[in-house]
């Protein structure tokens, strides 16, 4: 069993493993790497703390013991350690507040909301994304 550092980003390579792993879940039915992408920002980014017990079978589209198939119980460990290596970059990427300039000088980054914004922004919204995005994994 490999050790990884809990902080490094994926390597193209690990991604594109990941991906291929994905793919190989019995079914067809675990999310695309975007979609975990999508799914892992939406939970990091809401009001609340998401488990992994709670997230992994949406990724999974059911639990991993049953749509997934492992040579050994190291390659179940490295494919769990890639998933949370994955969410720490995510988050680390979030929790970093940069604004980014778009065109025509336009910044899209934090910008200053009343309470009522921000307590609907977390409230809300990233709740709805989280949800949409595991009904649409389910539906494909």
């Amino acid at each position: 069993m490999r050790i990884f550092a809990q902080n490094e980003p994926l390597t193209e390579t690990e991604l594109d493993g990941l991906e291929e792993f994905l793919k190989s879940c019995k079914g067809g039915k675990a999310m695309n790497i975007e979609v975990v992408d999508g799914l892992f920002a939406a939970l990091i980014a809401g009001p609340e703390v998401v488990m992994p017990s709670e997230y992994l079978p949406e990724v999974f589209s059911g639990e991993m013991s049953d749509t997934c198939e492992f040579d050994s119980l190291d390659e179940a460990n490295d494919t769990l350690a890639l998933l949370m290596r994955h969410w720490n970059d995510i988050a680390h990427t979030l929790g970093k507040d940069e604004v980014y300039n778009l065109r025509n000088d336009l910044a899209h980054g934090p910008v200053p909301s009343n309470g009522f914004n921000r307590h609907v922004a977390a409230s809300v919204f990233h709740t709805l994304l989280a949800l949409s995005l595991m009904r649409a994994a389910k539906a494909r």
